[in-house]
C-alpha cells in the first residue's frame, strides 16, 4: 500500500518490520531511481 502527498510528491510505502510492526516508510525518489537501474 502506498500514499502520496500530491503537493510535494513525497511517497510512503507501508512496510512491515518484525520489531516495529507495520509502519509508513518514506520513499526517496533518489532511491527509486537506483532501483530502476
Amino acid at each position: 500500500m502506498y500514499k502520496i502527498n500530491s503537493q510535494t510528491g513525497e511517497t510512503w510505502r507501508m512496510t512491515f518490520d518484525q520489531s516495529k510492526g507495520y509502519f509508513w516508510e518514506a520513499i526517496n525518489h533518489i532511491n527509486m531511481d537506483a532501483v530502476e537501474k
